[in-house]
């Protein structure tokens, strides 16, 4: 699998992970910001994205780059250094007004 498909791979699957921690007391919400971030990697649902997860278990070495690049994507939203990654929840609620 070439390179720039596994880092796709990546990015789409710590971005996943991302959403639905963010997401966790509403489902539906979750479901649909998942939905929305894979759509952004040119995935059309989860299970075609675990397919190609799948995929990268033949190649154990290819594998074990995209889940640790899946880990340095996701260390680096945490750290804010980030700047097209999903955003954190408080990001998303609406503005109160004083």
């Amino acid at each position: 699998m070439p390179e720039d498909e596994r880092q796709n791979i990546a990015v789409a699957y710590a971005e996943m992970l991302l959403t639905r921690n963010l997401f966790q007391g509403d489902s539906a919400l979750a479901a649909r910001a998942v939905d929305s971030t894979l759509e952004r990697y040119g995935f059309d649902s989860e299970m075609e994205l675990m397919g190609k997860m799948k995929e990268l278990a033949d190649d154990p070495e290819g594998l074990r780059a995209m889940l640790d690049s899946a880990q340095k994507r996701l260390e680096r939203i945490q750290q804010g250094l980030d700047p097209d990654s999903v955003k954190p929840k408080s990001a998303l609620a609406p503005k109160k007004e004083r």
